[in-house]
């Protein structure tokens, strides 16, 4: 039941043994004593764990920003780099503890087969951003629908169009 894959039984069979040791005590003993999981869980195929290894630098960095934002600045960080590289990775690992403090966390992805989309990931991070809006309370999205009417002025019906039309 573990979030991570790889902290997940791997096999049946590891399933199946730590249970028959479970059933084992209790007819023995009627009651379940501690023990190491999944000694016999062994997997057939070889599994890259979803860790993140060797950003803490880029993690952190995001994280500051966070932190900078929650007292008040006004940031948009934009993470560039060749594909593959790990990019999702790192942004998706500083959603955890953003979303835990109450924080919104928007994310866009500029794709390559998408280029004849301009600002495809602006309106991707905008709708992102709406659906937790409208999932608040009445009286929040009240109080957001009329900063952002009194911020975009007479253009939030563009705005609108360009998110949803």
């Amino acid at each position: 039941m573990a979030k991570n894959a790889e902290n997940r039984y791997q096999s049946a069979l590891g399933l199946k043994y730590d249970l028959e040791i479970c059933l084992s005590q209790w007819k023995d003993a009627g009651e379940i004593a501690n023990f190491d999981l999944a000694t016999r869980d062994l997997c057939d195929r070889f599994i890259i764990p979803e860790k993140l290894y060797g950003r803490e630098n880029e993690v952190l960095a995001l994280l500051a920003a966070f932190e900078r934002v929650s007292a008040g600045s006004a940031e948009m960080m934009l993470v560039a780099g060749f594909s593959g590289i790990g990019k999702t990775a790192v942004v998706n690992e500083v959603r955890k503890p953003i979303v835990r403090q109450r924080g919104y966390f928007i994310k866009g992805k500029f794709d390559q087969f998408q280029r004849n989309l301009p600002f495809s990931a602006f309106v991707q991070a905008f709708r992102d951003l709406m659906v937790q809006l409208l999932s608040e309370t009445h009286a929040k999205v009240e109080q957001w629908k009329t900063k952002i009417l009194a911020a975009l002025g007479e253009n939030a019906q563009v705005v609108i169009d360009v998110l949803y039309g």
